[in-house]
């Protein structure tokens, strides 16, 4: 007889994806133990989160403000450490659920990454610089896409760039592409520039982590501690990529 946990986050997409990292984390334990998850969630993010659901046993759901909120600003913390309190935030929930398992890292592995990186069209490879550039939606980052797209543009001239919001018809976009295929992409760059939005949180992967040389993160509500990443907060900090 199956066990089913109902779970609800009503916010974007970035809120989502931190939870179905998690989900990877404990995906042997509920198949063996045949626990069900119900997750309610916007139908908009439905399509992204397919991609991202390791398990047959995590039933994506329409929004319905019923079950746990499974949500990071629940237990906000200023002073620690993000993947500090994403870890508690999903170990409060385990304990919870009476799931005898605990999480100590953010890291997460998907093989399908690479799956993925093979079949995608050539052009979309050799990429120097990676720029999530999309809008943040939760106030994380004060965003003037005009300085972006500025930036950008001369960082086209030294670099091949992609970004995942456009700029112009002469820089590659990945704008009509889902998260998981631009997590794909990055797992080949070896520079990252991001703002803390929705596609950037696949970037925690082990296999993109063992490859990039840095990841430029900008925004968020406190520092990070995962190898690799340099938190930001002006984008002139990254003025000597430039000459």
């Amino acid at each position: 007889m199956s066990r089913v946990l109902v779970l609800q986050n009503e916010h974007h997409l970035g809120d989502h994806i931190i939870n179905f990292i998690f989900f990877y984390k404990i995906k042997d334990y509920i198949e063996e133990n045949n626990i069900i998850i119900h997750y309610h969630c916007l139908e908009k993010y439905h399509n992204n989160l397919v991609e991202f659901n390791c398990s047959k046993n995590i039933i994506i759901k329409d929004w319905e403000n019923i079950g746990y909120v499974l949500w990071q600003e629940t237990f906000p913390n200023p002073y620690d450490y993000i993947e500090g309190k994403l870890c508690k935030m999903f170990n409060i929930f385990l304990k919870n659920a009476a799931i005898p398992l605990l999480v100590n890292s953010f890291e997460y592995q998907d093989p399908e990454l690479f799956t993925r990186y093979e079949k995608l069209d050539d052009k979309y490879k050799n990429i120097d610089i990676l720029v999530i550039n999309s809008t943040p939606l939760s106030g994380q980052y004060d965003y003037n896409k005009d300085i972006w797209d500025d930036f950008i543009i001369r960082l086209s001239q030294k670099f091949s760039v992609a970004v995942t919001q456009k700029v112009n018809d002469n820089i590659l976009s990945f704008h009509d592409m889902s998260v998981k295929n631009i997590a794909a992409l990055a797992l080949k760059v070896k520079k990252i520039i991001a703002i803390n939005t929705g596609p950037s949180i696949p970037l925690y992967n082990t296999d993109i982590l063992n490859n990039v040389e840095v990841i430029y993160l900008f925004g968020g509500s406190g520092h990070h501690k995962t190898r690799k990443f340099k938190q930001l907060s002006k984008l002139k900090e990254l003025s000597f990529l430039l000459y």
